[in-house]
């Protein structure tokens, strides 16, 4: 089984278009997104838009959270000229009524998907470059085989334990070496493969281990 993972969208419609293009060509059967379907992007209610349609699962990332704030602080300036993105007020419904966290299991693997991380901190970035230490609490919050995250914008595969800690980067915009990113996640076998979104090619990922 082959699952696609996105995350951080950010209002990015051609990316988004292109990503779900490569999962359908790679036969793909499902699909979930680790959430900030808006901000910095100039089209956050197509992406939400056909979020919906095609019923992807979906997590609340923390400018979804903060999606109705910021359109009644646009609503009250709207004349200053400031970089936020006009959202329909059904878009902003969805947004603040979408989860925190969604489990899954498929062929007996068990999958939780978050934002940020378990303990709902969007302070704390789960960088790869974090301690042990911080991995072993994701890792002992979720309680889970398998552990998908988003928020930080760079991809990564952690295994620590019996479990592993993944994020597919950002369709949106990656902070390190790569432009835009999505995720393959084999089940049974528990691979995790990143995809480069414009140019539909594999990306090396360097799996760490503790």
């Amino acid at each position: 089984m082959r699952i696609g993972i996105l995350a951080d969208i950010h209002g990015e419609l051609d990316a988004l278009k292109q990503a779900l293009g490569f999962f359908h060509h790679q036969g793909i059967e499902t699909v979930i997104c680790a959430g900030d379907l808006v901000d910095r992007g100039t089209d956050g209610d197509k992406v939400v838009e056909i979020i919906r349609q095609a019923n992807i699962p979906c997590v609340q990332g923390n400018h979804d959270a903060m999606a109705r704030r910021t359109q009644e602080f646009l609503a009250r300036h709207p004349d200053d000229g400031l970089p936020i993105e006009p959202l329909k007020a059904d878009t902003v419904d969805f947004l603040s009524n979408l989860p925190l966290e969604q489990h899954f299991e498929w062929l007996g693997i068990s999958v939780y998907m978050t934002h940020e991380n378990p303990m709902h901190d969007p302070s704390k970035f789960i960088y790869p470059t974090a301690s042990r230490a911080s991995f072993e609490s994701v890792v002992q919050a979720a309680n889970v085989q398998i552990i998908v995250l988003g928020h930080t914008h760079r991809p990564m595969q952690v295994h620590i334990g019996s479990a592993q800690v993944i994020n597919p980067g950002s369709i949106y915009a990656n902070y390190g070496p790569y432009a835009q990113t999505c995720g393959v996640l084999q089940l049974p076998e528990q691979t995790f493969e990143l995809w480069d979104v414009q140019t539909g090619q594999q990306l090396p990922l360097q799996p760490i281990r503790f």
